[in-house]
């Protein structure tokens, strides 16, 4: 996946809207701009910079999978260093989306910054601008869906003949993760 090419994109936007700093904090929206899929992450962007933070269950899987995106192991909370590190940046405001940040998130990356900046730091994005560049499939994406669908087919065409009156449907489950591990180990279903 081009990681690079994505942070571009959504550093254009955030150029067209007049934005300074974004933080992400919606983990499908991380893993389609820097890659990392663990379960705690938070990646802060600008216009020249961008860092992915997470914790330290995740020190190997982060640098592994990360890209386009310093990693920054939080020694304590990966949303609150995110936002110490979007305060640091010189930023006067830095944008979040409304639809993925809760109440209690929004406090929290409140309570992060210094006194003089807990006001009018953070502000909501008018729109979801991540979500709106993954609607738009590159090549790389429309390839895996391809593929997936071609294996959902053979998958299905391989566990048809199992399919009949009598048969439990956990022996059908069975099948069908048995075709599965065959395939993933470089058999074809078919």
């Amino acid at each position: 996946m081009n990681h690079l090419g994505r942070i571009r994109a959504l550093r254009k936007q955030m150029q067209v809207q007049g934005i300074e700093s974004v933080l992400v904090t919606h983990l499908p929206d991380v893993r389609y701009l820097c890659g990392f899929t663990g379960s705690n992450a938070a990646l802060a962007l600008t216009a020249k910079r961008a860092a992915m933070f997470t914790d330290g269950r995740y020190i190997a899987q982060a640098k592994e999978e990360t890209s386009g995106a310093r990693v920054v192991i939080a020694k304590k909370s990966a949303l609150r260093e995110a936002c110490a590190w979007l305060e640091e940046s010189g930023a006067s405001s830095s944008y979040f989306d409304p639809e993925q940040t809760t109440v209690a998130a929004l406090g929290m990356m409140r309570d992060a910054l210094s006194k003089g900046k807990r006001r009018g730091f953070f502000q909501p994005l008018k729109k979801p601008v991540v979500s709106e560049l993954r609607m738009v499939k590159d090549g790389d994406e429309l390839l895996l869906m391809e593929k997936a669908a071609l294996l959902g087919c053979n998958l299905f065409t391989a566990v048809l003949p199992h399919i009949q009156a009598g048969v439990a449907e956990s022996e059908i489950a069975a099948d069908l993760e048995f075709f599965c591990a065959e395939h993933g180990r470089g058999g074809h279903v078919v």
